[in-house]
């Protein structure tokens, strides 16, 4: 008889992401500038990642991306993923 042991470690993740970039340009008034290019963008990813062991986690997440550029429109983007980490260990010869 064998006993495997689990370690059962579970995290709980959120990333919040903010970008707001953009390119001005001076016009022939000094106090003036026009805004060329514009990208402002804003991510939620929250997650749970699940430790098997020292050597393996799994993580799942879910994405939601509002973003705009000047080329586009205001769009929403949303996604689903899994994540596997194996993690390897390798002994030096030294």
């Amino acid at each position: 008889k064998k006993n495997i042991e689990i370690e059962n470690e579970l995290r709980m993740s959120l990333d919040l992401t903010l970008d707001d970039t953009y390119t001005e340009i001076s016009t022939l008034d000094l106090n003036v500038f026009d805004v060329t290019t514009f990208s402002e963008s804003f991510t939620i990813k929250p997650g749970v990642t699940y430790s098997f062991n020292d050597w393996v986690d799994a993580t799942f997440y879910l994405s939601h991306k509002i973003y705009e550029t000047q080329s586009t429109n205001k769009k929403n983007e949303s996604a689903i993923g899994f994540d596997l980490k194996v993690y390897f260990e390798s002994k030096s010869t030294n």
